[in-house]
């Protein structure tokens, strides 16, 4: 519930009173201040500021220690005990910081939502509420990926972040559609998106594990409301390594759905939820995949990789942490997946756990290149045990 500095002050102290519950789980919402693009802070107090001089609504009176003076529509709030949408408390000068002010300055006013604004939030917020209770199991459940080449001694830098590209041809994607059982109609984006799902399992040696999730469909429901709306969702994944790939574009499907009708994740969920603030993807998803849309501008913070499949499914954009995850180990995993995509190609209806990740050339070089031997008692195209047969035979003592 967004303050309505336009409105009645006493009202609004009204609204953050009944949204305090304290140290205690608040399942409704969060009184948020709406600080301008993708900035908001929740309110967890307010007093009306009583002989506060008249001023346009939004005018900031005062602001020192963790209290913000707001002039309102019909008098003025003091709104204190402010956090962030993550529940990381804030100073009054830190929330001035993220609307673009300073307390330096008399008389700046904090941005407004217009109608519009106000009635696609309230029906967001209505979608969003009837899933929180899969999304608060899924994060308190969550598996976070503990990919293979990343290096996280190293602390993140939101200046390291490098993009990586790499492209489908037509008859790689019509191999895919085969594989998969699907025709044309089905979205490519989704399908590329469903065998990096394979991938990234694979990689990690997990069948069972949890990333985020984005599409283009949430990227315009959020569009003038990201302060208030999850980048992402949690998407709970769960690999049978005996099915065919049509098992995982199953497990999509309903998925993306979700979130083409409005029904994602509140910003705020982790900080109304005390419970939830100790998980691993309560900040931010180290890996995260994105279906469809433009690619971000910037990414979020803790990201180590980002998968984004563009529309037509034939370009895949790799953004990752390059201080943990260099480019030599996204080109392996890129690699990887075309490996994948052939060993597909050859075997269409093989399960996903038995399917190559190494091309041809690349088991020649791991099996032969890397491992060559001058000694002509050793014979590579012989398997172990019948080496130990023959020196058990040789020395039988």
């Amino acid at each position: 519930s967004v303050l309505d500095l336009a409105g009645s002050a006493a009202q609004a102290a009204r609204l953050v009173r009944a949204l305090d519950f304290g140290t205690y789980a608040n399942p409704v919402a969060s009184a948020w201040l709406w600080l301008g693009g993708g900035e908001a802070c929740t309110v967890g107090a307010s007093q009306l500021a009583e002989g506060a001089a008249p001023a346009e609504p939004g005018t900031v009176l005062a602001a020192e220690g963790d209290a913000i003076t707001v002039a309102f529509g019909d008098g003025a709030l003091t709104l204190s005990r402010l956090h962030d949408l993550r529940g990381v408390p804030l100073s009054a000068a830190s929330c001035l910081q993220r609307a673009g002010l300073d307390t330096a300055t008399p008389g700046q006013r904090l941005p407004m939502l217009d109608s519009r604004q106000r009635a696609q939030l309230a029906d967001v917020v209505r979608r969003a509420a009837s899933l929180e209770g899969l999304w608060m199991r899924r994060l308190r459940e969550s598996e976070p990926l503990d990919l293979p080449l990343v290096d996280r001694t190293r602390s993140a830098d939101s200046g390291s972040f490098h993009l990586q590209r790499v492209t489908l041809d037509e008859s790689q994607l019509a191999a895919l559609q085969a594989a998969a059982g699907v025709g044309p109609d089905t979205s490519p984006a989704a399908l590329v998106a469903s065998s990096w799902v394979v991938l990234l399992g694979r990689l990690a040696d997990k069948s069972r594990f949890d990333l985020g999730l984005d599409c283009a469909a949430w990227a315009a429901r959020r569009q003038g409301l990201e302060a208030f709306l999850s980048p992402q969702v949690p998407l709970s994944v769960a690999l049978d390594w005996n099915a065919p790939l049509e098992a995982v574009v199953g497990l999509l499907r309903p998925e993306l759905a979700r979130l083409a009708e409005g029904a994602g994740c509140m910003a705020d969920l982790a900080s109304r939820r005390p419970e939830l603030r100790s998980t691993p993807a309560a900040s931010a998803w180290a890996v995260s995949l994105v279906v469809g849309g433009p690619v971000a501008s910037k990414a979020e913070a803790g990201l180590e990789l980002q998968i984004h499949v563009a529309d037509d499914g034939r370009t895949i954009t790799l953004r990752h942490d390059a201080l943990r995850l260099d480019g030599a180990a996204v080109s392996a995993y890129c690699e990887a997946w075309q490996a994948f995509l052939s060993a597909l190609a050859a075997e269409p209806r093989a399960p996903i756990g038995r399917l190559s990740l190494m091309s041809a050339a690349r088991a020649d070089a791991v099996l032969r290149g890397w491992n060559p031997s001058d000694d002509p008692n050793v014979a590579l195209d012989r398997a172990l045990p019948a080496w130990f047969d023959e020196q058990a035979a040789r020395t039988p003592d």
